[in-house]
């Protein structure tokens, strides 16, 4: 009886190792993915690490582009992380003045080794935009 106890002890560890270590959770009805390829909504981009993120958007599109637009905030955002390459992506839903009028841009990000290496990858002014669910189009 003993010996069928410590081997189902041994199995149910390593099911539980394994879980944790590769498949995502739910917490709060957003989904969490660890080293995985998922998005996940940012839960407060209000949060200063973000905004730097889309300021950092609107600051390398002035350069690459020579325009002079103007951060006001962003409204929406996605992150995922790619611990094996040392990596968060952002996908974010930014606002900023284009000549005191205000349009709205979907922008990627890859923030590598926390900041060392950020690049901007994606830039896109919104034709269209839905306030309702914060998408682009």
């Amino acid at each position: 009886m003993a010996i069928k106890f410590n081997s189902i002890l041994g199995i149910l560890l390593v099911v539980l190792a394994t879980v944790l270590l590769h498949v995502s959770e739910v917490q709060g009805g957003r989904k969490i993915v660890i080293n995985g390829d998922d998005w996940v909504d940012i839960p407060n981009v209000q949060d200063p690490k973000i905004v730097e993120v889309g300021r950092f958007a609107i600051h390398e599109i002035n350069k690459e582009a020579k325009t002079e637009l103007v951060f006001l905030k962003v409204i929406a955002g996605q992150s995922q992380i790619k611990s094996t390459e040392a990596t968060i992506n952002f996908k974010l839903l930014i606002s900023a003045l284009d000549r005191d009028s205000p349009h709205y841009y979907q922008v990627m990000v890859s923030d590598k080794e926390r900041g060392k290496s950020r690049n901007l990858t994606s830039f896109k002014e919104c034709t269209k935009f839905d306030k309702d669910i914060y998408t682009c189009r």
